[in-house]
């Protein structure tokens, strides 16, 4: 039998650029599950949100004692079995949130603001927001109670569906791989063919021929695949990073779960045994075509 290294396969150029194209492969796979996992947690945190939270507006009536409606919708909203909180939101801080639109306290102070009450609900009492309204309405007919459901529910077909983006890019990733180490492989075996038939004469099986292509190739996707990950980890955190300093509840809900670090942690295992099988594959299949 030949000694392991008899092909010599590190001399042949053919596959010299594997490792940079296995990087960027890994860079994107990485940039993809980021994408993905935040997404995943988002929408999560988005449907939480609407399920669990209502908004109630009284309407400013210069007629009225608007402190009177709100603080009697307070305490009905408060009598309604499944509410778990009622707050009102201060009128200064109604104010400071329209300010960046209307300039100075003097401008913000003539508004005629409506009064706004955060409702926060038990999920188990399964209450729908059209139970609140009219059980409301019997004590504060101008309040109005605002549901995000309907206007949530396209952000959540939007996210899902860049989740599958997500997906199929990753499996573009995989499939653009595999493709491109089968003709990595395939020129390896042309340029070895000499040798190839000289191992298969001193009685080396497929199998003996196959591996040494396995752990040269093993070893330029290790070459590729380390560096790749950790650029993509570290524009997955600095992503991250840049989304939590955003002051918009639905771009900082924006973040990586546990789920998403072990998946990019396992996409360079993973990408390396496709690597391996594809080259196996690759090489039994093409030796049995020469024999």
């Amino acid at each position: 039998m030949a000694r392991v290294h008899e092909l010599r396969l590190e001399r042949d150029g053919s596959a010299r650029t594997l490792p940079y194209l296995i990087a960027v492969m890994l860079f994107l796979a990485a940039l993809a599950i980021a994408g993905a996992s935040s997404l995943h947690g988002a929408v999560g945190g988005w449907q939480a949100t609407a399920e669990s939270q209502l908004t109630v507006e009284i309407a400013h009536r210069a007629d009225a004692d608007m402190a009177a409606l709100e603080a009697a919708a307070v305490e009905r909203l408060r009598q309604i079995p499944g509410v778990a909180t009622a707050t009102a939101l201060p009128e200064a801080e109604l104010r400071r949130l329209v300010s960046p639109w209307f300039g100075d306290d003097e401008v913000t102070a003539k508004l005629p603001l409506p009064r706004l009450i955060d409702v926060r609900l038990d999920a188990a009492a399964g209450l729908d927001p059209e139970t609140i309204a009219a059980r409301l309405a019997e004590t504060v007919p101008e309040a109005h109670v605002e549901d995000f459901r309907p206007w949530m529910a396209p952000l959540v077909r939007f996210a899902r569906a860049m989740q599958l983006v997500a997906l199929s890019v990753f499996l573009l990733i995989a499939g653009a791989t595999a493709t491109i180490v089968v003709f990595a492989t395939r020129a390896g075996l042309a340029s070895q063919s000499a040798v190839i038939e000289v191992l298969h004469l001193v009685g080396a099986h497929d199998a003996y021929v196959a591996r040494q292509f396995e752990r040269h190739f093993l070893r330029l996707t290790i070459a590729g695949a380390v560096p790749g990950l950790v650029l993509g980890v570290a524009a997955a955190l600095a992503l991250q990073g840049l989304a939590a300093q955003v002051d918009i509840p639905l771009v900082s809900g924006f973040h990586i779960g546990v789920a998403g670090w072990i998946a990019m942690a396992l996409a360079g295992p993973a990408l390396a045994l496709l690597v391996v099988a594809t080259t196996r594959y690759t090489v039994i299949s093409a030796l049995r075509r020469m024999m």
